[in-house]
């Protein structure tokens, strides 16, 4: 991967982190770069993030990280 590249896609997960809700696709252009493939980035970032306890949704014209199902359960009685 190259460094821009990586540059790229941590400033995509820097922007999912850094907002409560949705990042919107305009949002992340803005930020990554009018030449950015977004969904392209959002596929790496998926990627990266599988497997862990959160996970990258695609919500309407956006996208934004969310807890992952299965320690869902865990988590209301945690609570």
């Amino acid at each position: 991967m190259a460094d821009i590249l990586l540059q790229t896609i941590r400033l995509a997960e820097a922007l999912l982190f850094r907002g409560p809700g949705v990042v919107p696709a305009t949002t992340l252009a803005r930020a990554l770069g009018p030449d950015v493939d977004i969904s392209a980035v959002m596929q790496v970032v998926a990627e990266r993030t599988s497997g862990l306890g959160f996970e990258l949704v695609p919500v309407g014209d956006g996208w934004m990280f969310r807890t992952a199902a299965d320690p869902g359960e865990a988590l209301l009685t945690a609570t």
